[in-house]
């Protein structure tokens, strides 16, 4: 939504001060096995939530290609954002307090003066725990950009996901394998289909037909607000609350 707290409620007192609708397409929440999981979590199947980690990665090539504005962001903003908005939907909690560690050097060493890798703990209103991950210095070689793994206990049961290994495609050479991607984003009969589309047609959908967003404008700056205070857990090596 934003990256600076002041940008977060400028946003926030425009929307509601002049009554627009407004959605951050925090598109997780669209990912079929992510989807699948908190409806199993909804209906209770899990007990209370307890636990979970995540990790969110990429390859290095998003950072030194991909993303020619890598070097001004964090894989916080980009990776970072929707896997902390996943795990808040999962608890349907707001982050009480986090603590953070990072390294950089790899992607320095390449000419992308940017963070390496974020290993966050949080720390639920209502008491829950999390860990989660994100960093873009995974090996170029990886069949798929994305590395995702994902894991939620309960107290009468457990969720894992391994949204990157999916097997149901692979494509075979001599010199390389390739795993097609047929979650994210694809196209069929010159459609374009997979979760980060079918985010944006519903938004489309949601203003046409008047109902309410799966992702609220309040998710999106709770998020936002979290992040920061990870990026500042990050720096000082020190736990930081949350400020809403």
């Amino acid at each position: 939504m934003a990256t600076t707290r002041e940008d977060v409620f400028r946003i926030l007192d425009a929307v509601e001060s002049n009554k627009v609708r407004a959605m951050v397409d925090l598109h997780n929440r669209w990912s079929p096995p992510f989807n699948e999981a908190y409806q199993a979590v909804t209906r209770g199947d899990l007990g209370e939530v307890y636990s979970a980690y995540f990790r969110l990665n990429d390859i290095k090539w998003v950072a030194t290609d991909m993303l020619p504005w890598a070097s001004k962001s964090s894989i916080l903003w980009f990776l970072g954002s929707h896997s902390l908005d996943t795990l808040r939907w999962f608890f349907q909690d707001e982050v009480k307090r986090v603590y953070c560690v990072s390294r950089d050097g790899i992607l320095k060493s390449l000419g992308v003066d940017t963070v390496d890798e974020y290993l966050t703990t949080l720390e639920f209103r209502n008491g829950g725990i999390a860990q989660k991950e994100n960093g873009w210095i995974t090996p170029n070689a990886n069949p798929c950009i994305n590395d995702i793994k994902f894991n939620i206990l309960g107290t009468k049961g457990m969720i894992e996901i391994d949204a990157s290994n999916h097997r149901m495609i692979q494509i075979f050479s001599d010199n390389k394998v390739i795993v097609p991607d047929i979650i994210v984003q694809n196209s069929i009969f010159g459609k374009p289909k997979g979760f980060a589309f079918e985010s944006i047609r519903c938004f489309v959908d949601c203003i046409l037909d008047g109902s309410d967003f799966p992702v609220t404008i309040y998710d999106a700056a709770n998020t936002s607000l979290a992040i920061l205070a990870i990026m500042e857990s990050a720096r000082t090596r020190m736990p930081v609350e949350v400020k809403y």
